[in-house]
């Protein structure tokens, strides 16, 4: 397998295979070029993964079990204090506790720079960088960062299934993270996992193949970087079942955003979804709120291989197909003008005969 070197200009398009490990490259919507790994999941891997959803789902990072943690909590009380400049404001900090429900307690401010690990200095900062992009209170349409881990606790991580994930660095590895039984702190874990994006699980069987569990890494999402992975992820999973198994369609069911971002990807009669039609599927996608775990979606592979394929694509590849669509359209347009102004012409010269031909005949 050649090198993947992380300063190189283009996207290698092919999708390579190292044992029971795959392999290849893309690019996410917002164009940064990402490193995608479909890794058969081991006894020997498979502790790192377990804890990466374990700790993901902490609530010093996100939270779980409908319980919002430490990123997305804090999100409420950021605000503007001057110009680019975001805070704990002085008066949001009476309200600033966290409420343990199973203790049934709520703990001061300093619970929660314990549960960060970071000092008073960093935490500053942190927030200051999370009010920059966008996460802060006045900020209605921010991304729900406790939603963006909604899939965690649908992956399956059973042995014989895959862990698919893309990455930042195509040197990084689920496998070269360390295990740990020491306390998370969002700080330990966006050291560890700074450069996961976003991950699913994939199961290939003779009777079918599923995705399930796809989820965005928090802490990522702050950077309002590598945007669009989701579908990217999706595409590589299908692209690789359909190019090497053979599989022809693949079932998912996609809860919160996913049904849209699906929707959005497919075509008309790339796919199906059971009790519903075409249009009546896309609307109910279009809810914040869409639950299709009892309506999966049967999607043709080679519609996610399509689907992957644009990804890799880069801006000038994908402006030079529009320049070459808009000649192919405007000579479509002068053979339509040229057919029809002979076509006219014909007509003229036809009528002109006729006219003359009864003409004469009068005449004599």
């Amino acid at each position: 397998m050649p090198r993947l070197d992380e300063e190189a200009k283009g996207v290698d398009k092919e999708i390579y295979q190292v044992g029971s490990d795959i392999f290849s490259q893309s690019r996410a919507k917002s164009g940064e070029t990402i490193y995608l790994r479909m890794e058969l999941i081991t006894e020997k891997n498979k502790p790192y993964i377990d804890q990466y959803i374990e700790q993901v789902r902490h609530y010093s990072v996100a939270g779980g079990n409908h319980r919002p943690g430490l990123l997305s909590y804090i999100t409420r009380f950021i605000e503007p204090v001057g110009q680019d400049s975001y805070a704990f404001t002085a008066e949001a900090f009476p309200q600033l506790t966290w409420y343990e429900k199973n203790q049934g307690k709520s703990r001061p401010i300093d619970f929660i720079r314990e549960a960060s690990g970071y000092s008073e200095e960093e935490l500053l900062a942190f927030v200051n960088r999370m009010g920059k992009n966008g996460f802060h209170s006045k900020n209605k349409d921010r991304t729900d960062l406790h939603g963006t881990i909604d899939g965690a606790a649908c992956l399956c991580t059973s042995i014989g299934s895959f862990f698919v994930y893309a990455s930042k660095d195509p040197h990084f590895s689920i496998q070269n993270t360390q295990l740990s039984n020491e306390e998370v702190t969002l700080k330990k874990f966006i050291s560890q996992y700074a450069n996961m994006l976003a991950c699913v699980g994939s199961t290939y069987s003779d009777e079918c193949c599923t995705s399930r569990g796809i989820f965005r890494n928090p802490v990522t999402a702050i950077e309002n970087t590598y945007k669009g992975v989701a579908i990217v992820l999706l595409g590589f999973s299908g692209a690789v079942a359909h190019r090497f198994l053979n599989r022809k369609t693949a079932f998912i069911r996609p809860v919160g955003r996913m049904p849209s971002v699906l929707c959005a990807a497919l075509k008309e009669n790339e796919f199906t979804v059971a009790g519903f039609s075409d249009t009546a599927a896309r609307k109910e996608a279009e809810s914040k709120n869409a639950f299709f775990e009892y309506h999966p979606f049967t999607i043709q592979l080679k519609a996610l291989d399509r689907v992957f394929k644009e990804s890799q694509r880069s801006d000038d590849e994908i402006a030079q197909d529009r320049v070459i669509a808009e000649k192919h359209k405007s000579s479509g347009r002068n053979i339509c003008y040229a057919f029809f102004k002979a076509a006219v012409c014909s007509s003229i010269v036809a009528t002109s005969a006729y006219v003359y031909c009864n003409s004469t005949r009068r005449f004599h």
